[in-house]
């Protein structure tokens, strides 16, 4: 099982310059290995931080999951090892570092309420290699639990379970965008019509109509 690490830096903005429409901004770095989102909005009413957040994409580290309970409601242990990999921990250091050239940019500097760490000197390797240790974080884009072919079938059916499809993000091998929401709900209504016209068309088929 996987999760995509992240990273999000706090930074206090310029309510005046704030939009009455909050813009989304995505970047796209490293031949798609690194994705930069942003909202020009506060992460409340009452606050004027807004927040920047990068994820690796392709991640190499790998966690686990594991079941120890047959209770469907029980939850399962979950471990995901962020940035076990050298390979990632390197990726996360290039993002932090993208991150303070965003932050750095005049394209920037119009929203943000203090230009003063734009005096300060980059952060070494050695500083932001712990940073990233310290406050990696996820992006909510679960994936490799329940994959085809080692879980479910071509049809999403678990082996084994009679009369259990699973439909979501974890039968996904990676997750590189920026919201994989719309390519599940697609794959869901997919499924669902699959499921439908298999129904009709047993019931059209059995003896007793």
């Amino acid at each position: 099982m996987q999760d995509n690490p992240a990273i999000a830096i706090l930074v206090d903005s310029k309510p005046q310059n704030r939009t009455p429409e909050p813009a989304k901004v995505a970047g796209i770095a490293d031949d798609f290995r690194i994705i930069i989102e942003a909202g020009i909005a506060p992460v409340s009413f009452n606050a004027t931080i807004v927040r920047i957040t990068g994820k690796i994409a392709f991640p190499e580290s790998v966690g686990k999951l594991e079941l120890y309970s047959t209770d469907p409601r029980a939850n399962p242990s979950v471990t995901f090892n962020y940035l076990s990999s050298e390979k990632d921990l390197a990726q996360c250091v290039k993002l932090t570092q993208l991150l303070e050239l965003a932050l750095r940019s005049k394209s920037i500097a119009s929203f943000l309420g203090s230009n003063e760490h734009r005096n300060k000197p980059m952060p070494t390797k050695d500083e932001l290699q712990k940073l990233c240790k310290t406050t990696v974080r996820t992006f909510y884009h679960y994936h490799g639990g329940c994959t085809m072919g080692s879980v479910v079938d071509k049809n999403y059916r678990v082996y084994g379970v009679k009369g259990l499809r699973v439909i979501d993000g974890s039968t996904l091998l990676e997750s590189p965008g920026t919201n994989p929401m719309a390519t599940l709900l697609m794959l869901g209504r997919y499924q669902g019509l699959k499921i439908l016209k298999h129904r009709k068309g047993a019931s059209f088929n059995s003896p007793s109509t």
